[in-house]
This record gives C-alpha cells, sequence and structure tokens, in this order.
C-alpha cells in the first residue's frame, strides 16, 4: 500500500521521482549527524553493495499543516543536484517516501572539510599542498556547475565533503539555482553568513557564472588557513556588513604564506563581482598546479580518525574515574565548532 502524501505535498511523489521504502534494503542505519530538515544516517544498500547516507526531511501528515519552506523547496533541490553527476559533486542516488519522511539517499563521505579544519589545533593541518588539492577540486565542481549555469550559492566547508579516497566533493543543493537562458541574473540575498560575497549582502545581481560563489570559495581558503571564518568574533549581522564594506580582514601571519596562495586568494575574493575571475580561471593559476596527491589527503582523514578516537577514549576514561571537565577539554572538533557553524554540518 502506497504512504500517503498530506495533500500540500502530493506532487512531490511524481516531480522528485518519490520511491516506496523497500523492505530490508537499507539496512545497519546509524544515525551520524542532524541536519536542520533532520536526521542523517549511514547505511548499507544490500542491492546495490554500499555505504550510503541518508538525509531525512520530516513531514507532518496533518491535512491542514503548512509544509516547510524545506519540504516546498525540494523540487527545485532534487532537480538541480540530479542534474549534477561530477565526481567533485556528491552523488544524489535516489529519494526514498516513508511514513513520515521522504529519504535524500547519497553518496557517503568519510568527513567534510569543516570536521578537517576543526581539528587544527589537534595537529590535523591542512599545508599549502593539501589547500591547493582541496581547491583544484572545488573548482573543477563549480566549473561543471557554472558550465549548466547553475549556481550554488552555499560554499563553505560544511558543504565540502571528503570521500575516503580523498576527492572533495561539492554538497548540499539546498539553496541552488539554474539560471535559464533567459534570466542572466538574479536578486537574492541566499547564503551563510561568513561566506556570502559583498555583492549579495547588497542585494545586487550576479550573473550566471556565479561571482559570488567564487568568493566564497576565496573564503574557504581563508578559512583553512586560519582555522575559522573571517569575522567569527563578530555577530554575523555585523560581520556580513563589514564585509560589504571592507572585504576579508587581513591574514594574521601573510609572510609564512606563499605568494601563489596570497595571488590566488587575492583574485577569488575581489571586492568587484565584474572583475572577479571565474572558476575557470582559477583553474589555471599557479597554487593549482601543483597539489598533494590524494593519498595525503587520506593520511589527513586517518589522523583525524586517530585524534577523535584518542579523544572519545580519554573522555570515557574520564567518565569512569568520575571527573568533570569543561566543555572544551578533552572534545574532539565537531564539538568545538563554534557557534557560527551550521546545524547541517554532518558526515553524510
Amino acid at each position: 500500500m502506497a504512504v500517503a502524501l498530506p495533500p500540500k505535498l502530493a506532487h512531490l511523489r511524481e516531480a522528485i521521482e518519490l520511491k516506496p521504502l523497500q523492505q530490508n534494503v537499507l539496512q545497519d542505519m546509524q544515525m551520524i549527524g542532524e541536519g536542520e530538515s533532520g536526521p542523517v544516517f549511514a547505511a548499507n544498500d544490500v542491492l546495490k553493495r554500499r555505504r550510503v547516507a541518508i538525509k531525512s526531511i520530516r513531514f507532518t501528515t496533518d491535512p491542514d499543516a503548512e509544509p516547510s519552506a524545506r519540504l516546498l523547496g525540494l523540487v527545485k533541490e532534487v532537480s538541480v543536484w540530479r542534474r549534477c553527476r561530477h565526481v567533485n559533486i556528491l552523488d544524489l542516488y535516489s529519494t526514498v517516501l516513508t511514513d513520515n519522511a521522504i529519504w535524500l539517499v547519497h553518496e557517503l563521505a568519510d568527513r567534510s572539510l569543516a570536521d578537517l579544519i576543526a581539528l587544527k589545533d589537534d595537529g590535523v593541518v591542512l599545508k599549502e599542498p593539501e589547500m591547493s588539492r582541496v581547491l583544484c577540486d572545488m573548482v573543477e565542481g563549480l566549473q561543471f556547475l557554472h558550465s549548466k549555469s547553475i549556481t550554488h550559492h552555499d560554499v563553505r566547508s560544511d558543504n565540502v565533503m571528503i570521500s575516503s579516497t580523498g576527492v572533495c566533493k561539492l554538497s548540499d543543493f539546498t539553496h541552488a539555482a539554474e539560471l535559464s537562458a533567459g534570466v542572466r541574473s538574479r536578486h537574492s540575498v541566499i547564503g551563510t553568513p561568513y561566506w556570502m560575497a559583498p555583492e549579495v549582502i547588497k542585494g545586487k545581481s550576479y550573473g550566471i557564472t556565479t561571482p559570488s560563489d567564487v568568493w566564497s570559495l576565496g573564503v574557504v581558503l581563508w578559512e583553512m588557513i586560519e582555522g575559522q571564518p573571517p569575522r567569527v568574533e563578530f555577530p554575523p549581522l555585523r560581520a556580513i556588513m563589514l564585509t560589504a564594506e571592507k572585504g576579508l580582514p587581513a591574514l594574521r601571519d601573510p609572510g609564512s604564506l606563499s605568494h601563489e596562495l596570497k595571488l590566488f586568494l587575492h583574485w577569488a575574493t575581489e571586492m568587484d563581482a565584474n572583475k572577479r575571475p571565474t572558476a575557470e580561471t582559477l583553474a589555471m593559476s599557479d597554487f593549482l598546479a601543483d597539489p598533494c596527491s590524494r593519498a595525503s589527503i587520506v593520511a589527513l582523514l586517518e589522523k583525524a580518525r586517530t585524534v577523535e578516537m584518542e579523544a572519545s577514549a580519554g573522555e570515557e576514561e574520564a567518565e569512569t574515574d568520575g571527573e568533570r571537565r569543561d566543555g572544551d577539554s578533552g572534545t574532539h572538533g565537531l564539538r568545538r565548532r563554534g557557534s557560527w557553524s551550521s546545524d547541517s554540518t554532518t558526515k553524510g
């Protein structure tokens, strides 16, 4: 018997090709995060013989209830995501309907770039060759999106997932938009505050090559260098007003960085959106000419796991001894994410 959707969501069954949940296909489900719309799980797909992530978006069966903006935006999100088949973009496998939720079943990554950055003080350090590798993959993903006239609108470290083989992939198409040939620009404020481009903050238009995505890419580089996004010491509104007026703040130790890195950062965060290079142009920059190997990224993932296992063991030992520890000691990077981090940060 088919699961009934509330009348206001009935169009989703065909619009995003919802499939019924097949019994015993997704096994060994384990919660790995809590997103803005609900939990995220990892599971084994026994038919496809692969590990998958499941983003669960809950809905109420009350016929009079107004659907959330997240549910109403699913048609756009899924249709855009399905067009984005690329090695540097997280793959969407299927959409599944359960009794009280819609599941987006997609590729399972090892962790996010944000998770790695959060472990900087624990010795998980992204050096320039690793930064170059991350940016190479991100630029490849953005080139693909922009070639399809698709804008991501929420490029940030939380939305850069890293596979177990060291490949970085853009994820989360909640705010993505597809610009038709007749619509050359959009006038909307979309994104996450600390990564938001000046022209987006000001509500100006931006073209189909999406210089705003390139700005956010530059902020991700700034974040890899400094260990956190720019101006996190300020409330979001104050931070974006400063960005709109002054651009990014100065780096703390620019003398320790290569000329090639600083030039890439300068180009990507050019205040004038019309002068900002495209992802295609940035792909030819000297900083991306000599990235580290995939094996080096895999080694960082392994080090992150070791750090987290040691921290977890320390916490268990402290609990056994009855010790009271403050909220920031003995905890791994995911728990040290500041108030600026998104609730949607997951490993899926």
